[in-house]
């Protein structure tokens, strides 16, 4: 089986969004920050053959630190120079090379399966299909041994490395209502925990991704920026967050006095800390005083408890996919079916799971092709039969919010918020109000995202 050519990946650590791709930017500096490599990645030695060394280039490129100079070692200068690296990565297995050789140049050209891609702002979205010809790569024999002396532009980037080298990690952001924290979850090549927090703020002051940005606050916006790294809570520089010592964030050019908008700037930092495993105090100064001088010696979640996101992702729920139609559970090289009706129910077609990881929802496709397409959404416990909820002739995929309902579009227009009934333990749909949204946005809508859900995640 292609085992990936045909994923939708579910990541159950995090609630499924239903938002569309968005567009890339670029990624914000804050002054020079020393990024150690991640230490499985490889380097070129003198013995390797053309294949090998393609191989461990299309793994070195999973560390996108200083232009990809991890990848770049594989190069000769001329190709360094000439390759452009930036916009989103491409995620591919499978794959393989077709050489034509001499004694002193190799061409090369190259198959593979794509199975996501990744932007330059962490953002994961699966993808599916045979890459198209990228055109040819050429190596040529130098005094260190083969290089790579000619390669097409972008990146594309061994899938088992990604797994390796990226976590994922979620940012948050302030929901329209100013009451709770809006996810937005990115994937991560640091492999310096030391590095992670000082990382996920430069993230959020660069904001979220592009179909957010309409929908969310971001008090960390331009032109607020990190003054330098993120220390422990004394200014030392290792041990951030572990133990007892804590986080200090240093950012200048806040314009807000507002006492209100400076509990959420800290709320955003520190769930974004505290859900990345990165421990307080959280000591946050702005311009060289405290953010609240109540809090001068340090902030902790129970300050900013009003806004807490919800309870911590499953992440024990694990990866999954749907591979075929069916909901698998991965592991590594494996994938095995789920138990129940999600591992059994053929042609789903978009499947989340809830933030614990312990509920299904799936759209399935009943019948295909105009005009009598019809689709069903099917909602239940991961492990066992599902009940079927919806019908129409298009479904949207389903997004769970922090209170277990799961939102979906009908038919391009329609949205639904779907509940189980205290009383009769049955899905019952509530029609929700999205004249706001149409009027701004006329059309069909594709996607749709409930206040604390995580937009954007790929399906």
């Amino acid at each position: 089986m292609n085992r990936l050519a045909a994923a939708i990946v579910l990541v159950v650590a995090l609630l499924s969004g239903c938002a569309g791709v968005p567009n890339s930017s670029a990624p914000q500096a804050i002054g020079t920050v020393e990024r150690s490599a991640p230490p499985s990645l490889p380097k070129p030695t003198p013995g390797m053959e053309p294949d090998l060394l393609l191989r461990e280039f299309l793994k070195a490129t999973a560390d996108p630190a200083n232009r990809h100079l991890a990848a770049r070692q594989f190069l000769t200068e001329s190709a360094s120079n000439s390759w452009d690296d930036a916009g989103s990565a491409l995620l591919i297995d499978r794959v393989v090379f077709v050489e034509t050789r001499s004694a002193e140049r190799v061409s090369v050209s190259m198959r593979a399966d794509i199975l996501g891609s990744l932007s330059d702002i962490g953002v994961f979205e699966t993808a599916e299909g045979a890459l198209p010809d990228p055109g040819p790569i050429e190596l040529v024999k130098t005094e260190d041994g083969w290089r790579i002396d000619r390669l097409p532009n972008g990146v594309f980037l061994d899938w088992q490395q990604f797994q390796a080298t990226y976590k994922r990690h979620t940012l948050y952001f302030i929901d329209p209502t100013g009451a709770t924290m809006t996810p937005d979850p990115r994937y991560v090549a640091v492999s310096d925990p030391d590095q992670l927090a000082t990382e996920l703020v430069t993230k959020m002051i660069s904001g979220p991704r592009s179909e957010m940005a309409n929908t969310v606050r971001n008090m960390l916006a331009e032109p607020l920026r990190l003054r330098g790294p993120v220390t422990r809570a004394d200014g030392g520089k290792t041990g951030i967050g572990r133990g007892y010592g804590g986080a200090r964030v240093e950012l200048e050019n806040l314009s807000t006095t507002d006492p209100h908008s400076r509990q959420l700037l800290a709320a955003q930092i520190i769930w974004t800390l505290a859900r990345a495993d990165i421990k307080g105090p959280y000591v946050i100064d702005v311009d060289g005083a405290p953010l609240d001088e109540r809090f001068a010696d340090g902030w902790n979640t129970s300050d900013v408890a009003a806004t807490d996101p919800g309870a911590t992702d499953g992440a024990a729920a694990g990866l999954h996919a749907l591979l075929g139609g069916v909901l698998h559970f991965l592991d590594g090289e494996r994938a095995t079916r789920v138990p129940g009706g999600f591992g059994q129910m053929p042609d789903q077609r978009a499947a989340s799971l809830s933030r614990d990881g312990q509920q299904v929802a799936s759209v399935t496709m009943v019948r295909a092709g105009a005009p009598d397409q019809e689709s069903a959404l099917w909602i239940g416990a991961l492990g066992r039969d599902g009940e079927r909820s919806t019908v129409a002739r298009s479904l949207s995929r389903p997004t769970w919010a922090l209170d277990q309902a799961v939102w979906i579009v009908v038919d391009g227009n329609i949205v639904l918020r779907v509940i189980r009934e205290a009383a009769s333990g049955e899905p019952a749909q509530i029609p929700v109000d999205s004249t706001a949204v149409s009027t701004r946005f006329p059309g069909p809508s594709r996607n749709c995202s409930s206040p604390g859900t995580e937009p954007g995640r790929p399906w």
